[in-house]
């Protein structure tokens, strides 16, 4: 049997074998989003793996928020990169993972309460109910329909490269944030001062400079630390910014 990368799919075979509708790829061909590699003389269309590749690049992209305008002028651009795209999807779904990982464990203990037909303390119920409602709609619950269109468009302005971007800057930010505090550095220093005004200059670029949105972002990692832990990984990272921002508060 041919690999994918060897087949040539009609349009039902990679509608179904993609999970997205033939409507949806016949759409996605008149905008000249995704165009078949080949149309046989009966006028079906047969799409390569590296149709699929492309097709892959325009949903990551619908998922993290852009307009299909948008979409068409990123692939039109010849630095764009499939990878820049699946990478952005690939931070956005670790997210939703760890809210995942969270809601599971809080379920499997109410679960063994109620297998040992015990009553769940009231506490629990709660921070399980809100982490269902975290799971279901982490942004929603904390962002308002405008900031969340405001965030879309910025994406947009963005583009993948530009994300990505960011998204590397943030995580540059907090290796060396953890490398500042294994090495016993003052928070208060000049390394502290250095790592405060990078993560300003970060969080004013993912907000436009909005306040309104800054503080939404800020009550959703606040209530949400399995989120923020997500993008920050080592613990000593977290702390030494934390430092560092109250020292910077106090000049």
């Amino acid at each position: 049997m041919a690999s994918m990368k060897d087949e040539l799919l009609e349009v039902g075979e990679l509608a179904r074998r993609s999970g997205v509708s033939v409507r949806t790829l016949h759409h996605y061909d008149e905008l000249g989003l995704l165009v078949p590699s080949f149309t046989t003389a009966a006028g079906h269309r047969q799409y390569t793996a590296g149709d699929a590749l492309r097709l892959s690049q325009v949903r990551a992209l619908t998922s993290l928020g852009f307009s299909l305008a948008r979409i068409s002028e990123v692939l039109s651009d010849p630095e764009s990169s499939p990878l820049a795209a699946l990478e952005l999807l690939q931070a956005q779904t670790r997210e939703r993972l760890e809210l995942a990982r969270s809601l599971s464990e809080r379920l499997d203990h109410l679960a063994r309460t109620l297998r040992a037909r015990e009553a769940p303390r009231l506490s629990d119920l709660l921070e399980t109910l809100d982490t269902m409602s975290s799971f279901e709609s982490l942004y929603e619950k904390y962002y308002t329909p405008e900031q969340l269109a405001q965030l879309a468009t910025r994406r947009g302005e963005l583009g993948p490269g530009g994300m990505q971007d960011a998204q590397r800057s943030w995580g540059q930010l907090y290796t060396d944030a953890q490398a500042a505090a294994e090495a016993g550095l003052d928070s208060a220093g000049p390394q502290g001062r250095d790592l405060v005004a990078r993560k300003r200059a970060l969080i004013e670029a993912f907000t436009g400079g909005d306040a309104g949105i800054e503080q939404s972002l800020g009550r959703m990692y606040a209530e949400n630390p399995g989120a923020r832990q997500a993008v920050a990984g080592e613990a000593g990272a977290m702390d030494f910014l934390r430092r560092a921002e109250g020292a910077a508060q106090e000049d």
